[in-house]
């Protein structure tokens, strides 16, 4: 009997254990078939857990710039935000979290900074680093590699007073002429003059078409082993020169020459490095210098004259960035006389501008080509600047109009300026028609902008200024006409277009010349002339129909008279 017992509830156990796993699975009205279905459900994944996240810049170390540090975080958060002391909350944007990396200021002393992150869940996950910052620790002078141009130039400023004493793969590279890696690590700060605080690039090494040169003595720190790269030669087959003499193949070896003029090699210390075609017969990788022949000093019939003469390929350089920028642009300079000539660069902004050779040589044929940066401080006003380039070679000078407009760092409209062709010359009678056009990037709904319009010349004058408010959406455009004065001298003006909003300046600008006036230049004078040699022909053919006219009718009557004394004879 406790056997059937026994049983019996062993088999009511099972059936409700199979009823209850039938329940649990099997979907109402639905046939399990073991396939796959695409019908839509209900569930949802539920994140469980705080976000990842890791602060990894800035260390708790001492910093000696007080603007522009860089806070990197790693992290699986969807969104990141900080503060620097416990004051105002500052979200990433979509970018800085993408990158996970953002900039900001703070003042000297000691700080902290925390950041957060959170998930789809509300979870949040706190961290904080404390700092120190000594703007007059140090200071690493690298502009020239910095800003537009500056390739994979490594930012010093993103690093502390101790990682910079100890820094590998250190790069610098200027993207249109070449670049530095150096295969060794690098103390920055101790360079050859030790305790003056200064560790300056910018003055002792430079990269310029087909020449990478590092003042060794200065900058002893970086005499170690590196790979160079020169780029856009035009050489079918190069080889090396070190302080212009073919560089021995225990300092320099060729990695490589691509067929876009790329030229890599490695070196083991620092001088001056350039390259050359390698003469028929020579080899590429080391040997003597390329002898050259030339007639000696014979009686010639006469002395010739020396021509002294230079060419500059640009006549103006505009630059356009934004507070804290440096942009990079160069003009070339070519010997197109039969000597040898010195030339000087000078300017009237070295306020922004660094210009990378100020003095130089260039033998008869040979072209040199200027890196002009313009430095824009995170203080500097928003405005344009304007100035000149002086090339002096010789008895001859030459200029470069330089234009450089600075916008705010962080600006929540842009303009546009254009001027229609008929206007870019034009006589100080007439009229500048333009088209200026305004786009609101943030769509911050409909505002009231302040406009600022001026025309200014070349010596930094404003020769003419209006302003007026205009409310924006999304996209306005507004065709603008300026008079210019009566008395504006002949030359070439700038009109520059400012739009301030809430203490944010976007800017544009559009250079055009005044010129004299002519009668070969302007349609209302062929106009009138036109019509007055058209009166002129009317009224002399008039004048000769009536003079015909009166003759016919003379002729007639002398024909008539003579007709009737002739009948008369005859009678």
């Amino acid at each position: 009997m406790k056997k059937k017992v026994s049983l019996f509830l062993i088999v009511i156990f099972l059936i409700l254990i199979i009823t209850e796993s039938l329940a649990l699975t099997v979907l109402p009205k639905e046939i399990i078939t073991g396939r796959a279905s695409s019908r839509e459900t209900n569930a949802s994944i539920v994140v469980v857990g705080f976000p990842s996240l890791t602060i990894e810049k800035p260390r708790n170390e001492t910093y000696f710039l007080n603007t522009s540090l860089l806070l990197r975080v790693d992290t699986d958060g969807a969104g990141v935000w900080y503060n620097l002391d416990g004051g105002t909350n500052v979200t990433f944007t979509d970018d800085e979290l993408e990158e996970e990396r953002t900039y900001f200021n703070t003042s000297n002393g000691g700080h902290k900074i925390y950041v957060f992150a959170n998930n789809s869940g509300g979870d949040v996950t706190k961290r904080n680093v404390s700092f120190y910052v000594s703007p007059g620790l140090h200071n690493v002078s690298y502009s020239k590699y910095t800003g537009y141009g500056k390739g994979s130039s490594t930012n010093f400023n993103d690093f502390s007073y101790n990682e910079l004493q100890n820094l590998s793969n250190v790069t610098l590279e200027h993207v249109s002429h070449g670049k530095i890696k150096f295969n060794a690590i690098i103390n920055v700060i101790d360079d050859g003059v030790p305790g003056d605080g200064v560790s300056d690039i910018d003055n002792n090494l430079n990269i310029s078409f087909n020449e990478i040169f590092l003042n060794s003595t200065a900058l002893s720190n970086f005499n170690k082993s590196a790979t160079l790269n020169l780029y856009g030669l035009t050489f079918t087959n190069p080889r090396m020169l070190m302080n212009g003499k073919v560089c021995p193949s225990t300092t320099c070896t060729v990695n490589a020459y691509t067929e876009d003029g790329n030229l890599s090699f490695n070196v083991t210390h620092f001088t001056t490095f350039s390259s050359e075609e390698t003469p028929v017969g020579a080899e590429s990788g080391n040997g003597g210098t390329a002898g050259s022949s030339g007639s000696g000093g014979g009686g010639g019939s006469g002395a010739t004259a020396i021509n002294k003469d230079f060419s500059v390929d640009k006549e103006n350089i505009r630059f356009s960035l934004k507070q804290g920028e440096i942009k990079t642009e160069q003009f070339s300079v070519e010997n197109i006389g039969d000597s040898e000539i010195k030339i000087k660069v000078s300017t009237e902004l070295d306020d922004f501008l660094r210009i990378s050779e100020r003095e130089f040589s260039l033998k008869s044929g040979e072209k040199r080509v200027v890196d002009v940066d313009f430095v824009a401080s995170e203080k500097i006003t928003p405005d344009i600047y304007l100035g000149k380039i002086f090339i002096e070679g010789g008895e001859i000078k030459r200029e470069i109009l330089v234009s450089g407009e600075v916008e705010s760092k962080v600006a929540l409209f842009d303009v546009k300026v254009s001027i229609l062709d008929k206007s870019l010359e034009v006589t100080n009678d007439e009229e500048v028609i333009t088209l200026v056009e305004i786009f609101n990037l943030e769509r911050v709904g409909l505002v009231d902008v302040k406009i600022i319009y001026e025309i200014r010349d070349f010596e930094g004058n404003v020769v003419l200024e209006e302003e007026e408010s205009v409310g924006v959406e999304t996209r306005t455009s507004i065709n603008k006409i300026f008079s210019m004065p009566k008395n504006a001298p002949v030359g070439k003006y700038i009109i520059y277009v400012r739009v301030d909003y809430d203490g944010r300046v976007a800017s544009s600008s559009v250079q055009f010349e005044v010129v004299k006036k002519s009668l070969l230049s302007h349609s209302h004078y062929f106009t009138g002339i036109a019509v007055g040699v058209a009166l002129i022909l009317f009224l002399y053919i008039l004048y000769e129909l009536a003079r015909i006219r009166k003759h016919d009718l003379l002729y007639h009557k002398l024909n008539k008279y003579s007709k009737g004394k002739l009948k008369k004879r005859r009678i």
